[in-house]
Protein backbone atom coordinates (compact mmCIF):
# COMPACT_ATOMS: atom_id res chain seq x y z
CA UNK A 1 0.00 0.00 0.00
CA UNK A 2 1.42 3.41 -1.01
CA UNK A 3 2.40 5.82 1.95
CA UNK A 4 -0.13 8.27 1.32
CA UNK A 5 -2.73 5.19 1.47
CA UNK A 6 -1.52 4.44 4.54
CA UNK A 7 -1.38 7.35 6.04
CA UNK A 8 -5.14 8.27 4.38
CA UNK A 9 -6.45 4.90 6.49
CA UNK A 10 -4.53 6.16 9.58
CA UNK A 11 -6.39 9.28 9.26
CA UNK A 12 -9.63 7.92 8.77
CA UNK A 13 -9.64 5.04 11.23
CA UNK A 14 -8.95 8.03 13.83
CA UNK A 15 -11.79 10.11 12.43
CA UNK A 16 -14.42 6.87 12.22
CA UNK A 17 -16.26 7.83 15.76
CA UNK A 18 -19.71 7.74 16.93
CA UNK A 19 -21.37 10.88 15.99
CA UNK A 20 -24.38 11.40 18.28
CA UNK A 21 -27.81 12.51 16.06
CA UNK A 22 -27.71 15.78 16.22
CA UNK A 23 -30.77 17.30 19.04
CA UNK A 24 -33.84 17.03 18.39
CA UNK A 25 -33.11 14.23 15.53
CA UNK A 26 -34.50 10.54 15.65
CA UNK A 27 -32.91 7.27 14.95
CA UNK A 28 -34.47 5.66 12.93
CA UNK A 29 -34.53 2.38 9.90
CA UNK A 30 -36.14 1.96 6.66
CA UNK A 31 -35.67 0.40 3.34
CA UNK A 32 -32.39 -1.17 4.61
CA UNK A 33 -31.40 1.90 5.84
CA UNK A 34 -30.90 4.02 9.19
CA UNK A 35 -31.51 7.76 9.15
CA UNK A 36 -32.44 10.29 11.51
CA UNK A 37 -34.75 12.79 11.55
CA UNK A 38 -34.92 16.58 11.64
CA UNK A 39 -38.25 18.46 11.15
CA UNK A 40 -39.41 16.95 8.04
CA UNK A 41 -36.14 15.90 6.50
CA UNK A 42 -34.01 12.78 7.01
CA UNK A 43 -30.17 12.07 6.97
CA UNK A 44 -29.32 8.89 5.56
CA UNK A 45 -26.45 7.76 8.11
CA UNK A 46 -25.38 4.00 7.04
CA UNK A 47 -27.38 1.07 5.98
CA UNK A 48 -28.82 -1.84 8.74
CA UNK A 49 -26.80 -4.62 7.80
CA UNK A 50 -24.38 -4.89 5.17
CA UNK A 51 -24.69 -2.40 2.57
CA UNK A 52 -25.59 -3.85 -1.15
CA UNK A 53 -22.19 -3.46 -3.28
CA UNK A 54 -24.40 -1.49 -5.92
CA UNK A 55 -26.00 1.37 -3.41
CA UNK A 56 -29.57 3.73 -4.70
CA UNK A 57 -29.87 5.46 -1.79
CA UNK A 58 -33.54 6.44 -1.73
CA UNK A 59 -35.15 9.77 -2.20
CA UNK A 60 -37.90 9.40 0.60
CA UNK A 61 -37.24 7.32 4.38
CA UNK A 62 -40.43 6.44 6.21
CA UNK A 63 -41.61 9.18 4.16
CA UNK A 64 -39.41 11.83 4.99
CA UNK A 65 -37.26 13.47 1.90
CA UNK A 66 -33.67 12.47 2.11
CA UNK A 67 -32.02 15.29 2.18
CA UNK A 68 -28.29 14.70 3.50
CA UNK A 69 -26.10 11.71 3.42
CA UNK A 70 -24.26 12.45 6.92
CA UNK A 71 -21.17 12.11 7.83
CA UNK A 72 -19.12 8.60 7.00
CA UNK A 73 -22.86 7.24 6.31
CA UNK A 74 -20.65 5.06 3.75
CA UNK A 75 -17.17 4.91 4.76
CA UNK A 76 -15.42 1.73 3.46
CA UNK A 77 -18.60 -0.24 2.58
CA UNK A 78 -16.71 -1.46 -0.36
CA UNK A 79 -19.06 -0.10 -2.89
CA UNK A 80 -18.84 -0.62 -6.44
CA UNK A 81 -21.42 1.91 -7.65
CA UNK A 82 -23.79 4.71 -6.26
CA UNK A 83 -26.52 6.42 -7.46
CA UNK A 84 -27.72 10.02 -5.27
CA UNK A 85 -31.19 10.65 -5.51
CA UNK A 86 -32.15 14.36 -6.57
CA UNK A 87 -33.33 15.26 -3.36
CA UNK A 88 -29.82 15.50 -1.50
CA UNK A 89 -28.50 18.67 -1.04
CA UNK A 90 -25.50 17.89 1.11
CA UNK A 91 -23.11 15.49 1.04
CA UNK A 92 -21.20 15.02 4.58
CA UNK A 93 -17.92 14.67 5.76
CA UNK A 94 -16.48 11.07 4.57
CA UNK A 95 -19.77 10.00 3.40
CA UNK A 96 -18.19 7.84 0.41
CA UNK A 97 -14.26 7.73 1.87
CA UNK A 98 -12.80 4.63 0.98
CA UNK A 99 -15.06 3.09 -2.03
CA UNK A 100 -14.55 1.38 -5.10
CA UNK A 101 -17.14 2.77 -7.66
CA UNK A 102 -15.47 4.30 -10.13
CA UNK A 103 -18.05 6.95 -11.67
CA UNK A 104 -20.63 8.95 -9.66
CA UNK A 105 -23.19 11.87 -10.62
CA UNK A 106 -23.55 14.56 -8.21
CA UNK A 107 -27.32 15.73 -9.20
CA UNK A 108 -28.44 19.15 -9.77
CA UNK A 109 -29.67 19.21 -6.11
CA UNK A 110 -26.41 19.12 -4.37
CA UNK A 111 -25.17 22.45 -3.35
CA UNK A 112 -22.23 21.40 -0.34
CA UNK A 113 -19.43 18.36 -0.99
CA UNK A 114 -18.11 18.55 2.37
CA UNK A 115 -14.15 17.44 3.18
CA UNK A 116 -13.21 13.75 2.33
CA UNK A 117 -16.43 13.45 1.12
CA UNK A 118 -15.19 11.06 -1.56
CA UNK A 119 -11.52 10.51 -0.08
CA UNK A 120 -9.36 7.72 -1.12
CA UNK A 121 -11.37 6.23 -3.44
CA UNK A 122 -11.55 4.38 -7.40
CA UNK A 123 -13.11 7.33 -9.19
CA UNK A 124 -12.30 8.33 -12.91
CA UNK A 125 -15.10 9.94 -13.94
CA UNK A 126 -17.36 12.63 -11.59
CA UNK A 127 -19.93 14.87 -12.71
CA UNK A 128 -20.42 17.99 -10.21
CA UNK A 129 -24.26 19.08 -10.49
CA UNK A 130 -24.93 22.02 -11.72
CA UNK A 131 -26.00 23.80 -8.07
CA UNK A 132 -23.00 22.78 -5.77
CA UNK A 133 -21.09 25.81 -4.92
CA UNK A 134 -18.92 24.40 -2.10
CA UNK A 135 -16.31 21.27 -2.52
CA UNK A 136 -14.50 20.56 0.51
CA UNK A 137 -10.82 19.70 1.57
CA UNK A 138 -9.31 16.55 0.01
CA UNK A 139 -13.17 16.03 -0.87
CA UNK A 140 -12.11 13.69 -4.09
CA UNK A 141 -8.54 13.32 -2.67
CA UNK A 142 -6.46 10.01 -3.89
CA UNK A 143 -8.98 9.35 -7.18
CA UNK A 144 -8.16 8.67 -10.82
CA UNK A 145 -10.26 11.51 -12.29
CA UNK A 146 -8.69 12.51 -15.69
CA UNK A 147 -10.76 15.06 -16.84
CA UNK A 148 -13.46 17.21 -14.96
CA UNK A 149 -15.61 20.04 -15.42
CA UNK A 150 -16.11 22.70 -12.61
CA UNK A 151 -19.64 24.00 -12.97
CA UNK A 152 -20.18 27.98 -13.01
CA UNK A 153 -22.14 27.65 -9.24
CA UNK A 154 -19.05 26.74 -7.56
CA UNK A 155 -17.44 29.17 -5.76
CA UNK A 156 -15.37 27.63 -2.84
CA UNK A 157 -12.83 24.54 -3.69
CA UNK A 158 -10.96 23.98 -0.87
CA UNK A 159 -7.59 22.45 0.42
CA UNK A 160 -6.07 19.29 -1.51
CA UNK A 161 -9.63 18.79 -3.15
CA UNK A 162 -8.51 16.95 -6.16
CA UNK A 163 -5.16 15.85 -5.12
CA UNK A 164 -3.37 12.76 -6.02
CA UNK A 165 -5.99 12.02 -9.22
CA UNK A 166 -5.06 11.63 -12.98
CA UNK A 167 -5.59 15.32 -14.30
CA UNK A 168 -4.80 16.05 -17.82
CA UNK A 169 -8.07 18.62 -18.51
CA UNK A 170 -10.08 20.94 -16.25
CA UNK A 171 -12.62 23.51 -17.35
CA UNK A 172 -13.95 26.02 -15.34
CA UNK A 173 -17.27 27.30 -16.34
CA UNK A 174 -17.94 30.19 -14.40
CA UNK A 175 -16.05 33.22 -12.44
CA UNK A 176 -13.09 31.93 -9.90
CA UNK A 177 -13.47 30.17 -7.26
CA UNK A 178 -12.11 31.00 -4.08
CA UNK A 179 -8.87 29.02 -4.16
CA UNK A 180 -7.72 26.68 -1.58
CA UNK A 181 -4.05 25.69 -1.29
CA UNK A 182 -2.76 22.84 -3.62
CA UNK A 183 -5.93 22.02 -5.23
CA UNK A 184 -4.58 20.01 -7.27
CA UNK A 185 -0.91 18.55 -6.11
CA UNK A 186 -0.02 15.73 -7.65
CA UNK A 187 -1.53 15.68 -10.77
CA UNK A 188 1.60 16.04 -12.80
CA UNK A 189 0.29 15.53 -16.72
CA UNK A 190 -2.27 18.95 -15.49
CA UNK A 191 -0.17 21.66 -17.11
CA UNK A 192 -2.91 24.53 -17.05
CA UNK A 193 -6.51 24.44 -16.30
CA UNK A 194 -8.90 26.10 -18.72
CA UNK A 195 -11.47 29.11 -18.11
CA UNK A 196 -14.18 30.87 -19.86
CA UNK A 197 -13.20 34.24 -21.52
CA UNK A 198 -16.12 36.37 -20.36
CA UNK A 199 -15.74 34.70 -16.55
CA UNK A 200 -14.10 37.10 -13.98
CA UNK A 201 -11.70 36.93 -11.12
CA UNK A 202 -9.40 35.06 -12.74
CA UNK A 203 -5.26 35.53 -12.82
CA UNK A 204 -2.31 33.70 -14.47
CA UNK A 205 -2.32 31.18 -12.08
CA UNK A 206 -5.08 29.52 -9.83
CA UNK A 207 -4.07 27.52 -6.78
CA UNK A 208 -0.08 27.09 -8.57
CA UNK A 209 -1.53 25.89 -11.59
CA UNK A 210 -1.33 28.15 -14.94
CA UNK A 211 -4.88 29.33 -16.18
CA UNK A 212 -5.57 29.56 -20.40
CA UNK A 213 -8.42 31.29 -21.49
CA UNK A 214 -10.46 29.59 -24.11
CA UNK A 215 -11.17 31.82 -27.28
CA UNK A 216 -14.09 33.38 -26.82
CA UNK A 217 -17.15 33.00 -29.55
CA UNK A 218 -18.30 34.66 -31.98
CA UNK A 219 -21.48 36.75 -30.78
CA UNK A 220 -24.45 35.54 -31.67
CA UNK A 221 -28.96 36.34 -30.98
CA UNK A 222 -30.48 34.36 -28.12
CA UNK A 223 -32.59 32.80 -30.50
CA UNK A 224 -29.50 31.14 -32.40
CA UNK A 225 -30.86 33.47 -35.52
CA UNK A 226 -26.89 34.58 -36.02
CA UNK A 227 -25.52 31.06 -36.78
CA UNK A 228 -28.86 29.80 -38.63
CA UNK A 229 -28.10 32.81 -41.32
CA UNK A 230 -24.31 31.70 -41.37
CA UNK A 231 -24.98 28.22 -42.05
CA UNK A 232 -27.87 29.19 -44.59
CA UNK A 233 -25.26 31.40 -46.68
CA UNK A 234 -22.65 28.67 -46.12
CA UNK A 235 -24.92 25.92 -48.02
CA UNK A 236 -25.90 28.51 -50.60
CA UNK A 237 -22.07 29.21 -50.95
CA UNK A 238 -21.00 25.68 -51.43
CA UNK A 239 -24.39 24.58 -53.75
CA UNK A 240 -23.41 27.63 -55.67
CA UNK A 241 -20.01 26.32 -55.98
CA UNK A 242 -21.57 22.94 -56.66
CA UNK A 243 -23.07 23.93 -59.50
CA UNK A 244 -20.63 26.06 -61.19
CA UNK A 245 -18.51 22.84 -60.74
CA UNK A 246 -20.82 20.86 -62.86
CA UNK A 247 -21.29 23.52 -65.77
CA UNK A 248 -17.86 23.63 -65.96
CA UNK A 249 -17.54 20.03 -66.47
CA UNK A 250 -20.38 20.08 -69.14
CA UNK A 251 -18.97 22.54 -71.15
CA UNK A 252 -15.84 20.87 -71.42
CA UNK A 253 -17.68 17.76 -72.54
Amino acid sequence: MPAKRIVSAAMALLLAVSFAAPSGARALSADGFEYTVTGSAATVTGCTSTCPTTLVIPATLGGYSVTTIGTQAFFGKGLTSVTIPNSVTTIGPGAFYLNAFTTVTIPDSVTTIGDDAFHDGALTTVTIGNSVTSIGDQAFYNNSIATLTIPSTVTAIAFEAFAYNALTVVTFLGNAPSEGVDVFRENPSLTHVNRQFSATGWAETWSGVSVVTLAALPPTNRDGSFWMITLVILAGLTAAASIGLRVRGAKRA
